[in-house]
């Protein structure tokens, strides 16, 4: 079989068409402000937030209330998954990371050109993903700062690549729900 004629959402095709596309970029677009957003946040975090050295006057760190009672800002350092799990294996966390990134980004290489919000969600998750393994090479652990509670009950702390890529996996969700029941009406 020829592959110069292969559709670029086929399997075996080459993904230099999905990487130069004009449907890509929706994905590196999505993926690209999420990194941004989260590097440049971390960053801020960590000259804001984060403690200074134990002589210091700014030990413990600061916490900043955003929504008083519901959402503050306040540093910490997460070794481990979600919810903290795996702290104590962070060679097998980051490398299980690097390859469901790469199996993001094939996925989003052989959706069809026209499947824009399956791709918007690829992208913000490739973007999370890979914001957080920017800082687990940087420093050894990802840096996290927001704080959602109530009352004497918090969900565990989190980052705005966390944020992306739950936003990107409900989004596929709906998208796939949607497109499911638009099938099924159809017959």
């Amino acid at each position: 079989m020829d592959r110069s004629t292969e559709s670029p959402n086929r399997p075996g095709a080459s993904m230099r068409p999905f990487l130069l596309s004009a449907s890509s970029v929706i994905f590196w677009g999505g993926a690209a402000a999420v990194l941004a957003l989260d590097q440049v946040s971390k960053a801020w975090a960590l000259t804001t937030l984060a403690p200074g050295p134990p002589t210091s006057p700014l030990r413990p760190s600061p916490s900043i209330a955003i929504v008083p009672g519901c959402l503050r800002l306040e540093y910490a350092e997460n070794t481990g998954a979600a919810f903290s799990l795996l702290q104590h294996h962070p060679g097998l966390l980051t490398a299980t990371a690097c390859l469901l990134a790469v199996a993001v980004l094939l996925w989003s290489a052989f959706l069809p050109p026209h499947e824009r919000l399956s791709r918007l969600s690829l992208g913000l998750i490739f973007g999370g993903a890979v914001g957080n393994l920017v800082d687990r090479f940087r420093f050894g652990y990802v840096v996290d700062f927001i704080v959602a509670y109530w009352r004497s009950y918090a969900w565990p702390t989190f980052n705005v690549a966390d944020s992306a890529i739950c936003t990107g996996i409900g989004l596929f969700f709906l998208v796939s729900y949607l497109a499911a029941r638009t099938a099924s009406r159809a017959k």
